[in-house]
């Protein structure tokens, strides 16, 4: 999960966040690129006879979470992709051709225009919270499984936020 989002941050966001708007600028990403990731929720049982239903609760909801911002990335590319590039080649413009933004605003018409920016505010802003929230959900997850499983070699991630990748 945090490996797919720091990714796409990386390689969509931050370059769109750079322009005047990032709404014109992010770009349609492959639905395939971003698989359903979901937590083995039988395996995590554990939790709940060891006193940490609390837990359990929280690792389902960052799925579901993950979940949403995933769909919101599809959406977003999916309306870029079908809506956004064939109206804007209608228009005469080109990809990466610098334009005047209000007056591509007032071409593509409020409809489109506000669904793009809503989009791109929503994946953004989801994108942000799940890399952080991700490694302190996975610290509470480790430590329990620590208590859980004394004794026993577990695998440790390390979250760099620098190389935004997972060791």
């Amino acid at each position: 999960m945090w490996n797919n989002l720091s990714q796409y941050k990386k390689e969509i966001i931050n370059p769109a966040v750079e322009t005047k708007a990032a709404w014109l600028s992010m770009a349609a990403t492959i639905d395939a690129k971003y698989e359903d990731v979901h937590f083995p929720s039988k395996d995590l049982l554990f939790l709940l006879d060891s006193g940490h239903a609390q837990l359990y609760s929280e690792l389902l909801l960052e799925e579901q979470r993950y979940q949403i911002v995933i769909g919101l990335i599809r959406e977003l590319s999916k309306t870029t992709a079908e809506k956004l590039f064939p109206k804007m080649e209608q228009l005469g413009y080109l990809r990466g051709q610098d334009a005047d933004v209000e007056q591509i605003t007032k071409e593509l018409g409020p409809e489109l225009s506000q669904r793009l920016s809503d989009l791109t505010k929503g994946v953004i802003r989801h994108v942000s919270e799940n890399i952080e929230s991700l490694p302190t959900i996975y610290k509470k997850l480790r430590s329990n499984m620590e208590e859980h499983f004394k004794g026993k070699k577990l695998i440790k991630i390390e979250f760099s936020l620098e190389q935004e990748s997972v060791t």
